[in-house]
C-alpha cells in the first residue's frame, strides 16, 4: 500500500475504471483478499520465529493472531482507499491514518449502546 501513491496518474485510472465498471472492483477486492492471506502466512512464520511479539498466545493460534492483525490493519487500508475512490479524491496512505482508523475501530468496540 505504502508504495502505491494514489495521487499518480495510473491511480486516477484505476479508479475511472474502477467507477465505470463495478466487476473491476470485486477483481480487485478478490486479489486483495489473497494478498491478505499470503500475507498472514508471513506474519505467522514470524509470530512463530519470535514468540515474544505474540499478543493472543494464550487465546489463539499463531495463524488465527496472524490473521487477525493482518485483517485488523489491511480493513483500516481498504476503508481509507475506499473513502478516496468514493470521494473520488487524492491522497497519500500513510501510516497515521491507518493507526488512527484502527482507533476508531476500537471506540466503536469500546462504546457500550
Amino acid at each position: 500500500m505504502a508504495e502505491t501513491d494514489p495521487i499518480s496518474e495510473l491511480m486516477r485510472r484505476r479508479r475511472r475504471l474502477t467507477h465505470q465498471n463495478p466487476r473491476l472492483f470485486h477483481l480487485h477486492v478478490i486479489g486483495e483478499a489473497q494478498f491478505d492471506d499470503w500475507l498472514a502466512e508471513v506474519v505467522a512464520g514470524h509470530l512463530r520465529d519470535h514468540p515474544s511479539r505474540r499478543r493472543l498466545s494464550r487465546r489463539t493460534t499463531v495463524e488465527e493472531e496472524a490473521k487477525l492483525a493482518v485483517m485488523m490493519v489491511s480493513s483500516a487500508a481498504h476503508y481509507q482507499v475506499r473513502r478516496a475512490i468514493e470521494k473520488d479524491i487524492d491522497m497519500v496512505l500513510r501510516e497515521k491514518d491507518i493507526e488512527d482508523t484502527i482507533d476508531l475501530m476500537a471506540e466503536i468496540h469500546r462504546k457500550e449502546p
